[in-house]
């Protein structure tokens, strides 16, 4: 493993223009890599370009801007992330029209903070995958993306329990709340029996508007594996004002499989969650 102090970046580093001016050596998979390394700080005031304009609309994409592997003990401040092919572990700028930028993404991580961050990207500000737990965020802003939302693809196995959402404002979102048990890329998946397991998940002091193209709680969970103890203490979501409310219906929350309890009453209210646990109905 490798010991590093602190790096300084005030300048700007800037990816190769697109696919084709990648040397045929080099990897296109990832674009910066950072492995097995131990106690490194990165921060100034530059910014890292990733020219992803010609990335995104690619059949297959699968460049990770910034890629951090088999390290402890990093920290990264003051950085600004612009453009990136795909993905990247830090906060990023990206046009909302562009596709599957995430900002943040972690996989097989924990004990992670993410503070104070600001992040514009055209898919999901925060994606946390597997192998990760210990994952806390404060005082992000995100856009405009989507709400909170846990999926999962079908067949899987493993689990997502113990996840608190708190604090959170939201203005004219898509998908407020989600869960997916259910999640295909083509929408022509075949279903299957197995899932991960989903429980014990807090939505709490969660307020603000949504777009009326979708409801505002969404909580399709496995028949083999349904959601058990979802919590919802003090969620506050109405239509929003903008766009064409009054020609729109107003969904209701939706839920199938999902078990849990109601700490305070909700707007919209919310009759679909089932008390109990599956196979044990009250």
């Amino acid at each position: 493993m490798l010991y590093f102090g602190m790096k300084k970046i005030d300048g700007t580093i800037v990816a190769p223009d697109g696919p084709t001016k990648w040397s045929a050596e080099d990897s296109k998979l990832e674009w910066l890599v950072f492995k097995t390394i131990h106690g490194m700080t990165m921060q100034g005031s530059g910014v890292i370009d990733g020219k992803g304009e010609k990335w995104w609309n690619l059949p297959s994409k699968h460049v990770n801007a910034i890629n951090f592997a088999s390290n402890s003990k990093l920290t990264m401040r003051g950085l600004t992330i612009k453009q990136p092919q795909v993905s990247h572990n830090l906060g990023s700028f990206s046009p909302a029209d562009s596709p599957n930028t995430d900002g943040i993404h972690l996989a097989n991580t924990n004990n992670v903070k993410i503070y104070h961050s600001t992040i514009s990207t055209g898919d999901d500000c925060i994606s946390i995958g597997t192998g990760s737990h210990d994952v806390d965020i404060k005082h992000a802003t995100c856009g405009p993306s989507h709400g909170i939302r846990i999926k999962t693809w079908q067949g899987g196995s493993g689990s997502v329990s113990q996840v608190t959402f708190d604090n959170i404002r939201m203005d004219t979102v898509q998908n407020p709340i989600i869960i997916n048990q259910y999640y295909c890329l083509t929408e022509k998946c075949h279903n299957q029996t197995s899932a991960l397991m989903i429980s014990n998940i807090m939505y709490r002091n969660i307020i603000g508007t949504y777009e009326t193209n979708r409801p505002p709680m969404h909580l399709a969970c496995s028949d083999s594996m349904p959601c058990m103890n979802i919590t919802l203490s003090e969620v506050k979501l109405v239509p929003s004002d903008r766009g064409n409310r009054k020609t729109k219906k107003v969904l209701k929350p939706f839920c199938w499989k999902a078990y849990g309890s109601l700490q305070s009453f909700t707007t919209p209210p919310v009759h679909c969650l089932l008390k109990g646990h599956p196979g044990k109905y009250e």
